[in-house]
């Protein structure tokens, strides 16, 4: 049986200077731009493979799956449940831990690459996982975007905020430079490209660089020759589209636009999607890769009252006007019509996006699942 134990990984712990120089905010950046760097050389990149990997989908199907399991996945019970009945090919994991990427590899039966990092000394590894039934020909992470661009995303929440620099390091996640797993592998005769990733919450210009640096990414993969499969919490609402216009509260289509999204969701903050270079880089990856939640022959939401609730059935429901708004109920009515995937946050965060020339047949939303605040999204596809 091969062997599943990792090498222990010390990432340097971010230590702060404490001064009161005029050179401060200086001192400041130098230090997170050592601490990236110490990142970037730390090698926390890892691979398992299983003694007996669980049998794929055959021909030319595919069930591809992403997965924000929240906190490393601390509910591995949950997260292995919500996996397994999911059944996916392949899936894409944020947030989830070095040791339950292991244990998943072992108790799901599949080949496994994973990439994480060290948020102090003796903390376990945290980051992203691909999860294949099909053999992993080629794995790697890079991480996107330079050091600068993150003081400058940390200096404007500062500013915008009335937090100090040193907070909005400490206390946010801007200070964690995010980045792309890829892995490739063969499946139905054609080669794929998986990658999986987790970008920016708080500052949606960081966030908008790192959808078009994506969109560069899988227009190289597809030029040479890849079907690409883009997984991950992008952190940037998804289901909304440029324009201004609105229906109305009555949710008589899908909210597609930032004025509906305010209208119909009673919030005043729409969140990275609403800063227009966001919206314009999130329209060029829509451009080069397919949304498997907007183009599949089907699409659902599995709820506790449906296990197929479509977007159609749920509008339906909300139009009869008998869950009220802010209700339970309502939410799920809501979530359901729309594809969301945070119900917190009422935003479709996690998505799966493909390359065009692939069928999509099937989408669903695994609203049941409580392991994690994200709700896994699940796709097949088909050539």
């Amino acid at each position: 049986m091969p062997d599943f134990s990792l090498p222990s990984i010390s990432l340097p712990k971010l230590s702060l200077p404490k001064v009161s120089l005029p050179g401060k905010d200086r001192l400041l950046q130098e230090t997170l731009e050592a601490y990236h760097g110490a990142v970037e050389r730390m090698d926390s990149f890892d691979r398992f493979t299983p003694s007996q990997a669980a049998k794929a989908s055959q021909g030319s199907r595919l069930r591809a799956m992403s997965y924000n399991v929240m906190l490393g996945g601390k509910d591995y019970a949950g997260v292995l449940a919500t996996i397994r009945k999911a059944n996916p090919d392949v899936a894409g994991l944020q947030e989830v831990s070095r040791s339950n990427a292991e244990r998943l590899a072992k108790d799901l039966g599949m080949h496994v690459a994973f990439y994480g990092e060290r948020k102090a000394p003796f903390q376990e590894p945290v980051g992203k996982a691909i999860l294949s039934k099909h053999p992993l020909e080629t794995a790697r992470h890079d991480l996107m975007g330079e050091s600068k661009d993150h003081w400058e995303a940390i200096k404007r929440y500062s500013a915008s905020s009335g937090k100090s620099l040193k907070d909005a390091i400490l206390h946010t996640e801007l200070g964690s430079r995010r980045g792309v797993l890829e892995a490739t592998f063969e499946a139905g005769g054609k080669k794929f490209a998986m990658l999986d990733t987790h970008l920016t919450l708080k500052d949606a210009q960081l966030n908008g660089r790192q959808v078009a640096e994506l969109d560069r990414r899988a227009k190289e993969l597809e030029a040479k020759g890849y079907e690409v499969l883009l997984v991950g919490d992008f952190n940037t609402n998804l289901s909304l589209k440029g324009g201004k216009t609105t229906d109305g509260k009555a949710f008589a289509d899908q909210t597609d636009t930032v004025a509906e999204w305010k209208q119909r969701y009673g919030h005043p903050n729409a969140g990275n999607i609403a800063n227009a270079d966001n919206m314009r880089a999130a329209d060029g990856l829509r451009g080069t890769l397919q949304s498997a939640w907007e183009t599949s022959d089907k699409r659902y939401s599995v709820t506790t009252r449906d296990a197929e609730l479509t977007p159609e059935e749920a509008r339906a429901l909300l139009a009869e006007g008998k869950a009220k708004p802010g209700s339970e109920e309502w939410k799920v009515l809501a979530s359901a019509a729309d594809g969301v995937t945070h119900l917190g946050a009422a935003k479709r965060f996690d998505n799966i996006l493909v390359s065009q020339d692939l069928h999509v047949t099937e989408a669903a939303i695994d609203m049941v699942s409580k392991a994690s605040d994200h709700q896994a999204v699940i796709a097949d596809l088909a050539w």
